[in-house]
């Protein structure tokens, strides 16, 4: 589960309900994947937390099971939708509740209505005190034109929550950076970035990474990093990886030749349901 905040509650009351996992329940203190906390919310523990923190899921070996409850400080509020918290910690000040406050708009969610407008002013808002999760958001708006497309502007905010660590705008930044979108084009810079991305588990950018090898455009030319890459990236589940492993351990590209393994990349490249993939997997498994 990525990291989040809970938009609809007040606090939040987190416990596991058995320890036979790895990894589990963590704070996200900054943006980079890096300054993720985990905290041991089981064996009797519970962590309880206001709506303003951000928190996700990573269980990398073994199965979770977990006791989540959401408060609200009425009975009246919790048969609603209604957050109302929000808007007077906005208007103090509170980067966190100005995001989320922005989000409420964005899905007429919260007890407010639906307002792009107003939603792109809190993200701005927010924003501008180095909420990354907001540059993000506000980039996303304005990529999207959904009150006024600006690609100049969008890059702006991508690039801030890049350098601040964050991934997702990292694989964007490399991408605009790739085709020029909104300013330079420079591909030196855009593999920069995907590799930055790609560092931290995003797949799309370890697949990106994958082909730059492969085919020695932006990176060297090196058929064992563009297989390791994919191996990464098909291990997250990204289709085209997966595919792509299979092919390369079927003929021996970049990795010993291992039919097995190949049939197993094969089946569960066919099972996403992905077109073309799809179709290629099973191909592959004739």
């Amino acid at each position: 589960l990525p990291s989040h905040m809970d938009l609809q509650a007040f606090v939040t009351a987190v416990a596991d309900l058995d320890v036979s996992h790895s990894g589990g329940f963590y704070v996200q203190v900054g943006a980079h994947k890096q300054e993720r906390r985990f905290l041991m919310v089981g064996d009797g523990a519970m962590a309880l937390h206001q709506y303003d923190l951000d928190h996700g899921v990573e269980v990398p070996q073994g199965k979770r099971r977990s006791l989540v409850l959401y408060f609200k400080p009425s009975s009246e509020l919790c048969s609603s939708s209604n957050a109302p918290w929000y808007k007077d910690t906005s208007a103090g000040g509170d980067a966190d509740a100005q995001y989320l406050l922005a989000g409420c708009y964005s899905t007429g969610s919260c007890g407010v209505d639906f307002d792009p407008m107003k939603a792109e002013s809190w993200y701005k808002k927010a924003a501008k005190k180095g909420h990354w999760l907001a540059q993000w958001k506000l980039a996303a708006q304005y990529e999207s034109g959904r009150v006024s497309q600006n690609v100049v502007a969008a890059r702006k905010w991508h690039e801030k929550a890049a350098k601040a660590g964050y991934a997702l705008c990292q694989l964007r930044m490399a991408e605009m950076w790739e085709s020029g979108l909104g300013g330079r084009k420079d591909k030196r810079i855009a593999m920069e970035y995907f590799e930055k991305a790609a560092e931290q588990d995003d797949a799309e950018a370890q697949f990106r990474m994958a082909s730059a090898h492969a085919f020695g455009q932006g990176a060297e030319q090196d058929t064992e990093k563009a297989t390791a890459w994919l191996r990464r990236a098909a291990e997250l589940g990204h289709a085209h990886a997966m595919g792509a492993l299979a092919d390369a351990l079927a003929r021996g590209r970049g990795v010993a030749r291992d039919l097995q393994k190949a049939m197993h990349w094969y089946r569960k490249a066919a099972a996403t349901g992905v077109d073309g993939v799809s179709q290629r997997a099973a191909e592959g498994l004739r």
